[in-house]
């Protein structure tokens, strides 16, 4: 009886080590993929994002990295299709998270040019007034 118990108390202990193992690995992707993001090295951030993300984990960091995944295909690497997938995504699992609105505003001005977007207008029509 008390073998099984020290048994059971072992492998306990080993699956909260491997949990949080994974969360740590989790969180090397995430910021191996953030510095690849700021080197401007989108293929390699889109992979390490992923990875994230197919963790499935309901972390901060796999929340962020599916914005990311949105992001990066709509901003940089123009794969339009992939980053309505991902906001789509982000939406449907986390409405009220606080990139929420940002993914929303990604998603309906997907595709549009710069000077297309409505908060530039705006700023450029109180710069003309501004100068009249």
């Amino acid at each position: 009886m008390l073998n099984r118990s020290v048994l059971l108390l072992f492998a306990m202990l080993i699956m909260i080590l491997v949990a949080c193992s994974g969360e740590d690995e989790n969180i090397d992707y995430y910021q191996t993929a953030y510095t690849q993001y700021n080197e401007e090295k989108y293929e390699e951030a889109i992979k390490n994002f992923r990875k994230v993300v197919e963790k499935n984990q309901q972390t901060e960091e796999s929340k962020k990295a599916l914005f990311m995944l949105g992001f990066i295909n709509a901003n940089h690497t123009n794969d339009l299709d992939q980053a309505k997938k991902y906001y789509q995504q982000f939406l449907q699992q986390y409405p009220d998270h606080e990139l929420a609105a940002s993914a929303k505003y990604e998603l309906d001005n997907l595709g549009k040019d710069i000077n297309e977007l409505s908060i530039f207008k705006e700023t450029e029509q109180k710069e003309t007034k501004a100068a009249q």
